[in-house]
């Protein structure tokens, strides 16, 4: 009855499900070990190459460090190297303006040397007019020289012949010793008009010997000189600008030692001296062996000169001469009797 109720179980279907179900199980186990080694694979790879690329930007990192640093220490040596180039540019910014300072000074300085040289130019042409003045005035002083000569001979022959008529005729004595007197007087008269042409003469070769001799001794001077001075010495400048103007005005030579007339050498020094430093004249000065600029060098022929320096520091004498007033070497031919201290340097 229960054989009949209860069909007996099929072992053998069994197994096989069993054995199917075994190998599936075993496929999904081994399919789930491939994809887990799969991952796990993909993993490493993953986290190497992630090791790599984070090697990669440490190194990156540490030459982006390195670049940093280097140019941080070129922007500072830019800086530096900036800085100086300013530094630079400044000094050579005040080079420039300095030497266009100079540029401007010796421009000026140009003008001046062209304007005393025109002026040297238009006194040597007064000089030369006047010295073949003088010529003319010598040719014509011996011209009359010589014809006072003649005349004196000839007064000589009448009076040799009033005394051969005085000697042949004692009715006509006196009227020959009147006309005697009066050829006496002639030649009196002849004779001191003979001595004042040879002294005119000779004047006027010595003044023409000196404008010669002086020409080769002109030192040009000019109103950036008298500036110069002006910086170690207020009454330098003055001195030499009055000498200067008074050049200008065509101040002459002369005797009379007055400023609308003229003046002898000695004459014109005490007479600048006096409008520099008020109180000073050439009396009251003492004697120097070492004279400082602002003295005055005595020369043996009566000139009396300002010792100065120009601009360059090279000295000069200046003052009146019988040509004019002059600029001249401080030895210019003619020897030293002495010097007078003013104390216009030291003042």
């Amino acid at each position: 009855m229960r054989d009949s109720i209860v069909p007996a179980p099929d072992i053998h279907g069994l197994i096989v499900r069993e054995r199917r179900l075994t190998i599936t199980m075993g496929l999904v186990v081994v399919a789930l070990i491939a994809a887990a080694a799969g991952f796990v694979w993909n993993t490493m790879l993953a986290l190497k190459e992630a090791e790599r690329r984070v090697s990669a930007a440490e190194s990156a990192v540490a030459a982006a460090r390195a670049d940093a640093d280097w140019a941080r220490l070129g922007a500072s040596n830019a800086m530096a190297e900036l800085d100086e180039g300013r530094a630079r540019f400044a000094e050579g910014e005040t080079t420039v303006n300095r030497a266009r300072n100079e540029l401007l000074r010796a421009n000026a300085s140009l003008t001046s040397v062209k304007q005393a040289l025109s002026q040297s130019r238009s006194l040597a042409a007064l000089r030369t007019a006047e010295r073949d003045t003088a010529r003319a005035e010598v040719a014509r002083l011996n011209t009359e020289l010589a014809e006072a000569r003649n005349d004196i001979a000839g007064l000589q022959g009448q009076v040799a012949t009033a005394r051969l008529q005085v000697l042949g005729g004692l009715g006509h004595a006196a009227i020959t010793q009147t006309w005697i007197a009066s050829l006496r007087a002639d030649f009196a008269y002849a004779d001191v008009r003979l001595a004042e042409s040879e002294s005119v003469v000779a004047a006027l070769k010595e003044h023409i010997g000196l404008s010669v001799a002086l020409s080769e001794h002109l030192h040009v001077v000019g109103a950036e000189d008298a500036e110069k001075l002006a910086d170690s010495s207020d009454r330098l400048g003055r001195l030499l600008s009055r000498v200067l103007d008074m050049q200008e005005q065509n101040t002459r030579f002369s005797g009379a030692n007055r400023p609308n007339v003229g003046f002898n050498s000695p004459g014109f020094t005490g007479y600048v001296l006096g409008r520099v430093v008020r109180g000073k004249s050439l009396k009251s000065l003492p004697a120097t062996e070492t004279p400082q600029l602002g003295d005055i060098i005595r020369y043996e022929n009566g000139l009396d000169m300002f010792l100065l320096q120009d601009a360059e520091g090279e000295p000069f004498v200046i003052g009146m001469t019988p040509v004019g007033i002059a600029a001249l070497e401080p030895d210019f031919g003619v020897p030293r009797s002495g010097a007078l201290a003013t104390g216009i340097f030291q003042q």
